[in-house]
């Protein structure tokens, strides 16, 4: 097992830019396609910097700009196909409910629910589809977004530093059964933040 994580931090230390890109693509995709789990790999990505094979600095970066370049491609592709396209259910992604509860949110809380979408899992692409159909500022929309993006993946990158700084060391010197600790603990986590996540979902207005 130390071998294997071993092979893999060669790998992403000498491909860097590939590292990089798939970080960005990751992000970009997290709005797009909501399953794709955005946030875990930033995280990674933090560990990873930790050690020295990436920088955080870039890490924070692309996934910051990412993010924020998927959330608003999504903006414009609701703003121009508009609300029935989504109403009418064919993005399986983005159900009729969850957006006229979005709407309700909108006319409470206006363009700055955008400035907090990265702190709501599960809903930041209802988020952006919402404020396209409602033709919200661009202007607006994209410097809220961003800021947005900016701070949630600042606090999830160098979070994720701080802590790879314990955890890697761990993991070197761990033993099989130890390593399985590690993957059950982490497994488990991701099955809480996806119940909590549907949960808020059904919540959400």
């Amino acid at each position: 097992m130390e071998q294997f994580f071993l092979s893999i931090l060669d790998a992403v230390k000498e491909n860097q830019f590939l590292a990089y890109s798939f970080l960005t693509a990751a992000s970009i995709l997290e709005n797009l396609i909501p399953p794709v789990p955005g946030d875990s790999v930033v995280l990674f990505g933090a560990i990873l910097s930790s050690r020295g094979y990436l920088s955080p600095f870039s890490v924070h970066i692309s996934t910051a700009l990412g993010g924020s370049a998927g959330f608003y491609f999504l903006f414009f592709f609701a703003h121009k196909h508009g609300r029935n396209f989504f109403l009418s259910g064919k993005i399986p992604f983005f159900k009729k409910e969850y957006i006229l509860a979005a709407e309700k949110r909108f006319a409470s809380s206006g363009c700055y629910i955008v400035l907090i979408n990265r702190f709501l899992p599960g809903v930041r692409s209802v988020i952006s589809v919402t404020a396209g159909i409602l033709n919200l500022s661009k202007i607006k929309v994209f410097i809220f977004c961003l800021i947005s993006s900016f701070v949630w993946n600042g606090i999830l990158t160098y979070g994720g530093y701080f802590l790879g700084n314990s955890i890697i060391p761990l993991i070197r010197k761990a033993s099989f059964i130890t390593g399985a600790v590690v993957i059950v603990i982490c497994v488990l986590s991701a099955l809480i933040f996806f119940i909590v996540r549907k949960k808020r979902k059904k919540t959400i207005n």
